[in-house]
């Protein structure tokens, strides 16, 4: 097993459970405690968690941001849930934005079947998926992020968004708040995400259960903009409003 798939693991145990020792972490991957403790080293150096004596932690941050790669093998129980959820939206001949979240990336595979839609994207990793299943598609153009190396972002992303129109508009973002606020920690995918939001005819928020009861920096829109929220659970009776405007799936 390599490192990074290593360390792919333990942030997975670490989002699950907020802290774990050496020893469990290392008897739940099955490799050495001094193997762990290197990987601890580089996840920390990272910024992504925080080593205490005999084990590990989460770094809490309202903008912490954990890499394309790592956040993909997070949580993929329920990103696939609500990702065939969402694909079950769409129709042949429609056209889709999906963004750069790991969520609408979970889409891809579900979309295969559909006949003569197109998918337009900011996502790179996106974009060299959709090629494989030989699925029509569009990147947009323009600055790679310096926050997440994996999407277009900046002033050319947003033109050439805005000469575009969607069927559907995908996306997802690290939190749900209670009073129905969707935030994310990534500040340059904001401008993407909402002009892609403009110039959809449908609103899709992919919401797993880990984006409940968490807090980022960035704040995108309100859940009452929306049309569909997507979620593994029931998000109704999270949210401390009642939105009769919104289909929930």
């Amino acid at each position: 097993m390599y490192g990074n798939e290593r360390e792919q693991e333990i942030m997975q145990i670490l989002t699950k459970s907020g802290y774990a020792t050496v020893d469990y972490l290392a008897d739940k991957i099955h490799i050495s405690p001094s193997s762990i403790r290197r990987d601890l080293k580089r996840l920390e150096q990272s910024g992504l968690i925080t080593r205490s004596y005999g084990g590990a932690e989460l770094k809490h941050s309202l903008n912490r941001q954990i890499p394309f790669d790592l956040r993909y093998h997070l949580n993929t129980k329920e990103k696939s849930i609500v990702a065939s959820k969402a694909a079950s939206l769409v129709k042949s001949e429609d056209v889709i934005f999906l963004d750069s979240s790991t969520s609408t990336y979970y889409m891809i595979e579900h979309l295969v079947s559909l006949k003569n839609i197109t998918v337009i994207t900011n996502s790179l990793t996106g974009m060299t998926a959709l090629s494989q299943f030989n699925i029509n598609s569009i990147l947009i153009g323009g600055h790679i992020n310096s926050e997440n190396r994996t999407c277009c972002v900046g002033p050319y992303t947003e033109e050439f968004i805005n000469s575009l129109h969607a069927d559907y508009c995908f996306f997802s973002v690290q939190s749900l708040t209670k009073s129905g606020e969707l935030f994310d920690c990534f500040s340059d995918e904001l401008v993407p995400r909402k002009t892609m939001l403009k110039n959809a005819e449908k609103k899709v928020f992919l919401c797993d259960s880990h984006k409940l009861n968490r807090h980022s920096a960035y704040k995108l829109c309100n859940v009452s903009e929306l049309d569909y929220v997507v979620s593994d659970v029931e998000i109704e009776e999270y949210l401390d409003d009642k939105y009769d405007n919104i289909t929930f799936l």
